[in-house]
């Protein structure tokens, strides 16, 4: 039996866990897989799977994943966590720039020295042990991007940090293609046709959304392919749907602009990670509003782009 003191992700000890009566729904705070939902199934399938190998990257995938793109308003099902099981983590050099970001967001100043716990350094790199972690760390030392404490449970980010995280700032400056992350549902196609996809254009970039794509791969994989070609994300949480919020955090992760859409009646359950940004808000009976200002934003942000005016 799952011991209720253990996190049903990570099945670390020290969390709270809440079940809610008749919905067959718990509610989970953990220390590293954060706030979030999940169905009463999901944790039977989980534990049956994994609970004899705490230690696998399919538990690594989940926790990050949680703890980055699900929130207490989303819940996790079983299918949420088979995806998480097939889900490809970013390469090494990705995840070592994903761990100096982490230190910098810590960073209140040039020179200090910042302090991490284990399990804040496992979530932010996708990293299931800290074999994976103590690499990245000595990495980052190897390259001249920080100094790092013996203990290495402590970083200051060096200039040659400051430069390469200014670096990565710049990805993809070639690219023409924004990468559109939403809710693959009928209520949300004229969003789509009549505003996101002709702001893209009017601010001279492409539009791409994978189920418009030919293509043969998993669509996984052609999701993380795609990402990795745009200059930048535009992320519509309308539905709060998990892929839309692990699209958009591994866009930022990469270093893309990432412009966040909500339709007016759903601002309010928004994960408080994506409240902090300047959400660009919209109405049914007002597309072409909508369509302004995302253009104005995207063209203020990284300047008019050199597409084709065609969709």
């Amino acid at each position: 039996m799952w011991d209720k003191m253990k996190c049903p992700l990570c099945f670390s000890v020290g969390h709270e866990s809440v079940c809610e009566p008749g919905d067959g729904v718990m509610f989970v705070c953990c220390d590293r897989c954060g706030r979030f939902k999940i169905t009463e199934d999901a944790v039977g399938y989980w534990f049956e799977k994994y609970s004899k190998n705490q230690s696998s990257r399919s538990v690594a995938n989940a926790s990050s994943w949680a703890h980055y793109y699900c929130n207490e308003f989303s819940t996790i099902n079983d299918d949420d966590l088979k995806r998480c099981e097939d889900m490809r983590v970013p390469s090494f050099n990705d995840r070592a720039d994903l761990l100096l970001k982490f230190i910098s967001r810590k960073t209140a100043h040039i020179g200090q020295l910042v302090e991490f716990k284990e399990y804040e350094i496992l979530v932010a790199t996708w990293s299931y042990d800290t074999d994976e972690t103590h690499a990245l760390l000595n990495y980052l030392f190897g390259e001249g991007r920080i100094q790092l404490l013996k203990s290495e449970d402590a970083a200051i980010i060096l200039a040659n940090g400051w430069k390469h995280l200014e670096k990565l700032r710049e990805k993809n400056p070639l690219s023409q293609q924004g990468f559109v992350a939403m809710w693959f549902n009928d209520e949300l196609e004229n969003a789509y046709t009549k505003a996101i996809s002709p702001a893209i254009v009017e601010a001279g970039y492409r539009p791409h959304r994978v189920d418009f794509g030919e293509h043969n791969q998993k669509i996984d994989d052609e999701i993380i392919v795609q990402i990795r070609r745009s200059k930048f994300v535009v992320a519509d949480f309308t539905g709060h749907r998990g892929g839309v919020y692990y699209e958009a955090g591994f866009g930022h992760g990469l270093g893309l602009e990432v412009f966040f859409t909500c339709r007016r009646d759903h601002v309010e359950d928004l994960h408080f990670d994506i409240r902090q940004y300047n959400c660009v808000l919209w109405e049914n009976a007002r597309f072409d509003e909508f369509r302004q200002k995302l253009a104005r934003r995207i063209e203020a942000v990284l300047g008019k782009g050199n597409a084709s005016s065609t969709i």
